[in-house]
């Protein structure tokens, strides 16, 4: 299973809270790996893969829900 983004832009927004990422770089390993990403946002999984290549994200913006910098791991303020 290879990651594909959520956004035809080739951005991803997490599940979850609606985050937006954008792909920086691209890793890649020797052996085919497992490997999952966890929202900065939210802190649940927003991407998972099994593969030789990986995505390296970065958040475009602000958290959803962020209210002046309360925003909370795992819930908001």
């Amino acid at each position: 299973m290879h990651f594909q983004a959520s956004e035809p832009d080739g951005t991803h927004r997490c599940p979850h809270c609606s985050a937006h990422y954008r792909v920086v770089a691209w890793l890649t390993t020797i052996a085919r790996d497992a490997d999952k990403e966890m929202c900065g946002c939210c802190n649940h999984i927003m991407a998972s893969w099994i593969a030789t290549s990986y995505p390296k994200f970065a958040l475009i913006g602000e958290c959803p829900g962020d209210k002046g910098g309360k925003f909370i791991k795992g819930g908001s303020a």
